[in-house]
Formats: C-alpha cells, structure tokens, sequence
C-alpha cells in the first residue's frame, strides 16, 4: 500500500517538471509507398467450363450433376425417349453455362468430339442420345432385367455367360453396344468361335435384346 502512494507521488512530480524540460526540434517523417506488382495474371472465367467441352470426365461430372431431370434417368434405366425428352437434353447441353454445339462437336479434335464423331458414323444423324448415353452409361438393375428373361430361360454354359456379361457390363459402362462387336474382338478375345458357341435362335434374341436397348435412345 505505501509503495503504491509513494509512486503516485513521483509521478506527480515528474509531471510537474516536464514543463520545465526544453523543447526539441525534430524533423517531420514523410513516408513513400508505391504499391509494387508481384505478379500480373489474367484469369479466362471461359477455361473451366472448355473442360466441359473437350473432357469425357468432366462433361460425364457435367451430366450426372443433372441426374434428375427427366431425360437423363430415362437415359440411364433404358426407357424410351421422346420428342420432348430431346429437347430437354439440347437445352442441357446447348443453353446451360457450358454452351456446348453441334459445331464444337463435329469440328474441335478431343476425346469428346471423337466420341461424338464415331456415335455419328454409327447412327447418323445427330446422335445426341447415343452421345450422352455413352458418358453416362446405363444403370446396372436395368441391364440386368434386360438380359433376365434370355438368361433365365436357357441353360448357358460358363464361356457363353461370360460373352453376355461383356455385354452387360460394356452397356453398364458406355451405354451403348454396337452389334458389329458380336463378331468382332472382344467377342473373340473370350471365345475362339466367338458369336457361335450360341446356337442361331439364342443368336437371333441376343441380338434383338441388344438392339431394343439401343432403339430406346433413338428418337
């Protein structure tokens, strides 16, 4: 406690003298900045969304982000589409922020445009459906119930599932699969007979449970 009164004390004091201290010129201080550039860089807000455009990925993330429209699940579960159906899917892909064309299609050169071109020689025309189905695949309970009355109502040996089932999955990861393909590699790369270990009844309904999935992205 008198430690406390004798500082107030002092300070007091030394207040008083300060008036008596001289006073000292001193020389302003005038600071001078420049903001310095570090680094300069443009950013093109249009880059991201060429991703889009030229990425099988990136348009695939595009599309799946839009898995609730009508179109897109029809697409996915192998029901058939329609007139309004399309023009849904061209508003998607042509008037949403990626502004995707018929012209950056046919005409850039990237993976997305070549997936385009090869649909196009396939099927002709615009092959929009077939496009889009191609990235999204199709679900995997509605392939399976494609296939499920062929499968059930015969007795397959192992090498003859094993052909349907790269079948199967080849629709559950591109959507599509191109009849061509029954006789080509990857059919044989399973069987030396390739398309013949079936006999051609069996050859006949494969096929047309393969075009029926396809014809339901046709319009």
């Amino acid at each position: 406690h008198e430690d406390i009164i004798g500082l107030e004390a002092l300070r007091i004091a030394i207040r008083d003298l300060l008036d008596l201290l001289p006073k000292v010129e001193r020389e302003p201080i005038y600071s001078d900045f420049k903001d310095t550039v570090v680094r300069e860089q443009i950013e093109d807000m249009s880059f991201g969304m060429y991703e889009y455009k030229s990425s099988k990925p990136k348009l695939r993330e595009f599309l799946m982000t839009h898995k609730d429209k009508l179109v897109i699940k029809k697409l996915k579960n192998n029901i058939t589409i329609d007139n309004e159906d399309f023009n849904e899917l061209e508003n998607l892909l042509f008037k949403s922020e990626i502004s995707l064309s018929i012209s950056d299609l046919e005409n850039d050169d990237n993976e997305v445009s070549k997936e385009y071109k090869k649909l196009k020689e396939m099927y002709g025309g615009t092959p929009l459906t077939y496009f889009v189905r191609s990235l999204i695949g199709l679900e995997k309970e509605a392939v399976n119930e494609a296939f499920a009355e062929f499968i059930g109502s015969h007795s397959f040996t192992g090498v003859q599932i094993d052909l349907i089932d790269m079948i199967k999955n080849n629709y559950i990861e591109n959507g599509i699969f191109n009849p061509h393909d029954l006789v080509g590699e990857k059919v044989k790369a399973i069987s030396p007979a390739g398309i013949m270990v079936f006999n051609i009844d069996e050859i006949t309904e494969l096929k047309h449970i393969i075009d029926s999935i396809n014809d339901s992205a046709k319009i």
